[in-house]
């Protein structure tokens, strides 16, 4: 019976070391997952940082195209008002041919 004890010991044994052997392979893979997703978020936050820069280039291009619209704006004031002197003096100059 003491027999039979000890092999079925050993038979567990020998189990509990196949069952070890198989879970440090889930604990490599575990490592090999965790190191992938390390990585990838270290990708993440440079394309997060390269984003910013472009994000920065987009608001400063906005700046400028509103500042060159405001530009244009007063340009479009001041040719208003040449225009209406222009065609004032026109009138004038007709009238006074009329005469």
């Amino acid at each position: 019976m003491e027999e039979q004890l000890l092999q079925s010991i050993k038979y567990l044994l020998q189990l509990l070391i196949c069952l070890q052997e198989m879970l440090k392979r889930f604990l490599y893979m575990e490592e090999q997952l965790l190191q992938s997703i390390k990585y990838l978020l270290q990708l993440l936050i440079c394309l997060q940082e390269m984003l910013k820069r472009f994000l920065y280039m987009e608001e400063q291009l906005l700046q400028s195209i509103k500042d060159f619209l405001q530009l244009l704006l007063n340009l479009q004031e001041m040719l208003k008002r040449f225009l209406y002197r222009s065609e004032h003096f026109l009138q004038t100059f007709k009238f006074l041919q009329i005469k």
